[in-house]
């Protein structure tokens, strides 16, 4: 009895194994065609080449505002080759194309990007004019309305310094926008020399102030009378002449 179950349990063991079914290579991934690099109207026909590879079960179409962040939005079959979606909100999106397999196998296509519903003119600079001079330091900008803008961003720097990258100097909501004034640097200068521009201090040294003393007060009236004065002059005693 021992040694027929212990056949019985190896016969067990060697009927299981293990493998893994090889899916097909990239190579056979459909490929994304459209909506490319377009803004577009909903409802949305997404279209693509089918892959090469057999036994395709399905296809699924992600998208999403980036593609990492992207989910299915709509399906089809495996002879398929489109697939609509009939509610876009407007934005930018990008997508791509999955195809399944019977054996949970799947091949992801390339990925593309459309925006929907994005306005197409961009604002056209208006005033100041392109190379104009003598321009004043507070000048008020002035570009050509976008339909529905929100908000505009005006980049405001030295030409050929990257006048148009980085962060914004201001925003605005509509049209025209008084930009900010130049920064000045504040430049120290010598006491008694006087300086050009905002900072100017007096070529004169300043002078002290006398404080006021307060005032004295009047005495008392006396109550003896005042002497009067008069100017004498000494009399002379007359003498008779001598006979």
């Amino acid at each position: 009895m021992k040694i027929r179950l212990a056949v019985a349990l190896a016969c067990i063991a060697g009927a299981m194994q293990t493998f893994a079914q090889v899916c097909p290579p990239s190579t056979q991934a459909p490929v994304a065609q459209s909506p490319k690099s377009t803004n577009t109207t909903a409802p949305v026909t997404f279209t693509w080449t089918p892959s090469t590879a057999a036994s395709v079960t399905g296809y699924d179409v992600r998208a999403g505002q980036t593609i990492g962040s992207a989910a299915t939005v709509c399906s089809a079959g495996g002879a398929a080759t489109t697939c609509t979606v009939n509610a876009v909100p407007p934005g930018a999106y990008a997508w791509k194309v999955v195809a399944k397999f019977a054996n949970n196998c799947t091949l992801d296509s390339n990925v593309n990007a459309f925006s929907v519903g994005c306005p197409q003119t961009a604002p056209v600079p208006q005033s100041p004019a392109n190379a104009a001079t003598n321009v004043s330091q507070t000048p008020t900008l002035q570009w050509s309305p976008v339909a529905d803008a929100t908000n505009y961003e005006i980049f405001l720097g030295v030409s050929g310094a990257g006048a148009c990258t980085g962060n914004p100097v201001t925003e605005a909501t509509g049209l025209p926008v008084q930009a900010p004034a130049p920064r000045s640097r504040r430049r120290r200068s010598a006491p008694g020399r006087a300086t050009s521009g905002a900072w100017r201090r007096s070529a004169t040294a300043p002078t002290a102030r006398r404080r006021s003393r307060p005032a004295r007060p009047s005495p008392p009236p006396s109550s003896v009378p005042p002497r009067r004065s008069c100017s004498c002059r000494p009399t002379t005693p007359r003498t008779s002449p001598r006979r």
